[in-house]
């Protein structure tokens, strides 16, 4: 029992470390956002344009449908975001980029 506690307290300090580098890259204003969709919306239609990119999107598109449809996709996502999460954090760790996910 004693090694299990250990165990979970050093998970949690873990996740509150994590929590606490986090917590201010999120304060992007909405209007930043706009100014980026605004700029950026040429490229995003050539880039639907293409059928190269256009059919797998249509795909995944489809296939998220269906996984919603039947009430898997919310699972997966929770059971995927974690990894993802963690695997993104490994790599930006090793770079001197100071932002984490």
């Amino acid at each position: 029992m004693r090694n299990k506690f250990y165990e979970d307290i050093d998970f949690l300090f873990e996740e509150a470390i994590q929590r606490h580098r986090n917590s201010g890259t999120g304060d992007i204003p909405w209007w930043i956002w706009a100014l980026l969709a605004w700029f950026a919306s040429d490229n995003v239609m050539n880039w639907i344009a293409s059928p190269i990119l256009f059919y797998p999107l249509l795909m995944l598109g489809m296939i998220c449908t269906v996984l919603h449809s039947m009430g898997v996709l919310s699972i997966l996502l929770d059971l995927a975001f974690p990894i993802i999460k963690s695997t993104v954090n490994n790599l930006l760790a090793k770079t001197p980029v100071g932002i984490r996910i």
